[in-house]
């Protein structure tokens, strides 16, 4: 938990610090395995289950993950893989 609050807004520079000190934080439990920056305002392109099962799939870091993703259709859910 943090112990400060950072007051942040649209183009603030206090949303880098801010995602920083939420890493830090959850650096500390050794639990997390990946991380996942997400806008509020985003509209998620797949479901929750195949995004998991696609971040977990993956053994490094990966910086514009969703630029080289390919989707397959398969029945009615998307599936993600690597290029």
């Amino acid at each position: 938990m943090l112990r400060s609050l950072l007051q942040t807004a649209w183009g603030s520079p206090n949303n880098s610090v801010a995602e920083r000190l939420m890493l830090r934080e959850a650096l500390k439990e050794p639990r997390n395995q990946r991380f996942v920056l997400l806008s509020d305002s985003g509209v998620p392109l797949y479901p929750p289950t195949a995004m998991y099962q696609h971040l977990m799939g993956i053994s490094k870091s990966r910086i514009d993950a969703c630029t080289p993703v390919t989707l397959h259709l398969t029945s009615t859910h998307p599936v993600l893989s690597q290029p």
